[in-house]
């Protein structure tokens, strides 16, 4: 394993391949930083690498489809644990497919099967994990909802998803909000949730009647509703990570640069949905 000096001097040198290593060998030992508690090593040495590499055109597309693998592998590894280490491996391994998708997008590689494979794996991982820390002091950004939030942007502006998938995306968006039981998002985890629900409406593929609906399920979860949600710190955690996603996605629906088709529409039933949610303000 190289020492932290060497990656240094790959950024300095314009991430040129150090003289006497391949690529193939680096790129295997990068692949294993992603995972380090360490943040320097993690966020600011191998994903970045690995994130020039892939948008300079390095990696052949056989490369590229055993980096995939490796990562949604990455996805399942102590999933399901509260907290722990190994939420760093996979949270950026999400971040880094959220890269590569990028690249797909724009120089495509994968095939269909290949892509609605990686959405069906994003939001297993999605609805699967339990970490929901941002940020840590010692050992920086863990952001797994944030990070799968990222990756699902991404596959909803891909060419391969059509309307079936992209109401997936909507559904485990909403699935995981409705069961947020454990913890209240802190790090814009929201906003970022937001973005991945306006790249599917960007795409003008879903109907209004599936929206109003969807956004009609945040009021009345799994046919119940919110009244006793204070009834107990989980359920009062979770109707409010809903509540402020909700209001994010207002507020940035309003905002945002090249909005969906629908947005005027979409926000008058986010204006009713929010006052429905609190109709003691009304």
């Amino acid at each position: 394993m190289h020492e932290k000096s060497f990656w240094r001097r790959i950024p300095a040198n314009d991430y040129a391949i150090p003289q006497g290593e391949t690529i193939s060998d680096l790129t295997a030992e990068l692949l294993s930083c992603v995972g380090s508690p360490d943040p320097e090593l993690r966020d600011e040495l191998a994903l970045p690498i690995l994130s020039f590499w892939l948008h300079r055109g390095l990696y052949s597309p056989d490369q590229l489809r055993d980096m995939i693998t490796q990562l949604t592998t990455n996805l399942r590894a102590g999933l399901g644990e509260a907290e722990g280490d190994s939420a760093f491996l996979r949270s950026f391994s999400a971040l880094f497919l959220a890269e590569m998708v990028n690249y797909d997008n724009k120089h495509p590689f994968l095939e269909k099967s290949e892509i609605l494979d990686l959405l069906n794996k994003a939001l297993v991982y999605l609805s699967a994990e339990n970490d929901m820390r941002g940020y840590e002091p010692t050992k920086g950004w863990v952001h797994p909802t944030a990070h799968t939030a990222d990756l699902l942007m991404v596959l909803a502006c891909n060419r391969h998803l059509g309307a079936p998938e992209l109401k997936k995306i909507l559904e485990g968006i909403a699935s995981k909000l409705i069961h947020a039981d454990t913890g209240i998002y802190l790090y814009n985890e929201d906003e970022r949730l937001v973005m991945a629900v306006i790249a599917v409406l960007r795409r003008n593929l879903l109907g209004l009647d599936f929206l109003e609906n969807w956004l009609n399920g945040f009021v009345h979860p799994e046919g119940t509703n919110w009244k006793d949600a204070h009834l107990s710190e989980q359920g009062q955690r979770a109707f409010y990570n809903v509540k402020t996603f909700l209001r994010s996605f207002y507020i940035l629906l309003d905002k945002i640069e090249n909005p969906p088709a629908i947005k005027n529409e979409v926000s008058a039933i986010l204006k009713r949905v929010l006052g429905d949610l609190t109709p003691q303000y009304e």
